[in-house]
């Protein structure tokens, strides 16, 4: 089969479709490559989405499909078929091919909900911030009512990375993480994060996950497990669970000392003052 590296050339950028979809398509048969089209389908309804770009590889089910579904708004990139789905290949991608525009490193089964905050997020995006949120049908808000499960507001999981291209990573450090393991997902917040600020903004960037399957899943982690935001990983808080926890309980949660309460007050003050 013979396809070019890149089937469609790129619709002109304006400030109403913004946002370039950067995924892997991965069907490994009919019925899942439907699903995923569908999803790329919901997404391309989105009037802030410019094009979508689909990096999969010619000798598999997938490539074979999006050849015989062209789209114009569809970019197919083909990797080589030593390559691996990897963190290294999206963030790569947007690089080298989306310099000084707005992309989205998305799962394929996620859908970007349209609302006023995203038409005009480009406004919100500064130079050195990332948002990595989480899709909202990931959330469990029952556990938030009950103050003893008050330790559970990182999120595991991040089903997408929205900025503004192109960003000063360790881009050869993403090679060894599989995009198709959650565990991964810290690991690269933890490379993005030392060269700039994530926002896990699920207040305001709505995104939701269209499963195969009806399974409910809990998919954070407890503050006092060992793998949460040591030097390795870097799990992040959720700003629609945040506003729903004041201060004072935070404070109380933790046992802070009064006088660690003391230098922190001082410091809000004088950074305010």
């Amino acid at each position: 089969m013979n396809i070019n590296l890149e089937i469609n050339k790129k619709r002109k950028q304006n400030k109403n479709n913004y946002l370039n979809i950067i995924t892997y398509f991965r069907g490994r048969n009919i019925e899942e490559c439907n699903h995923y089209f569908n999803c790329i389908k919901e997404n391309l309804n989105n009037p802030i989405i410019n094009n979508i770009i689909c990096l999969t590889f010619p000798e598999k089910f997938s490539g074979e499909y999006l050849h015989t579904h062209p789209n114009s708004r569809i970019i197919v990139h083909l990797l080589e078929e030593i390559d691996k789905e990897n963190y290294y290949n999206l963030f790569n991608y947007a690089n080298n091919y989306n310099i000084n525009e707005f992309c989205a490193i998305i799962r394929s089964d996620i859908v970007i909900q349209e609302n006023e905050f995203m038409s005009f997020l480009p406004a919100f995006i500064q130079d050195k911030s990332i948002y990595a949120v989480s899709s909202i049908n990931k959330l469990n808000d029952k556990m938030w009512k009950e103050k003893d499960k008050m330790n559970n507001f990182y999120s595991l999981n991040h089903d997408i990375w929205l900025f503004k291209s192109s960003l000063n990573i360790d881009l050869e450090n993403m090679k060894k993480y599989d995009f198709n393991l959650s565990q991964n997902e810290g690991y690269i917040n933890k490379i993005l994060s030392e060269k700039y600020n994530l926002i896990n903004d699920t207040e305001n960037i709505k995104i939701f996950s269209i499963k195969t399957d009806k399974t409910e899943q809990d998919d954070r982690l407890r503050i006092n497990d060992n793998t949460v935001n040591n030097e390795e990983i870097y799990l992040l808080p959720e700003t629609e669970i945040l506003k729903k926890i004041s201060v004072d309980q935070l404070l109380q949660h933790f046992n802070i000392d009064p006088i660690d309460i003391y230098k922190l007050k001082c410091r809000i003050f004088t950074k305010k003052i």
